[in-house]
């Protein structure tokens, strides 16, 4: 009888043990860490655009463009000249409004977002 009792007694306390283990891997693993959306974000770079032709089809391919280190020296008058934009690699990527803007700008049928620069 007394042998059972440390047998019972021993199963119990690895029990506990075994449920406390497991809680504090759960509640270890079951947070991620905070992380800032202002440290996800790549700082912004100016992207020249390539060619001297500006149709809508150019204006808005982003293979037309190409990163620069500077920011670019533009005169600000009739046509495209750079766009900045988080730093993508060498060519920057255009959401459909990002498009969109561009050929407004290009078109003259909006003024230019703030990020858009344009030529003449």
């Amino acid at each position: 009888m007394v042998n059972n009792m440390k047998n019972n007694k021993k199963t119990w306390l690895g029990a506990v043990f075994t449920f406390a283990l497991v809680a504090i891997m759960g509640l270890t693993f079951a947070f991620k860490p905070v992380t800032s959306n202002n440290a996800n974000r790549k700082a912004p770079v100016w992207y020249q655009y390539q060619l001297s032709t500006f149709t809508d089809a150019q204006v808005k391919n982003p293979f037309n463009y190409q990163r620069v280190s500077v920011e670019p020296g533009c005169d600000e008058t009739e046509n495209i000249c750079s766009i900045q934009l988080e730093n993508t690699g060498d060519n920057p990527t255009f959401d459909s409004s990002t498009e969109a803007a561009l050929v407004a700008a290009q078109n003259h049928t909006s003024t230019p977002a703030p990020n858009i620069k344009m030529q003449d």
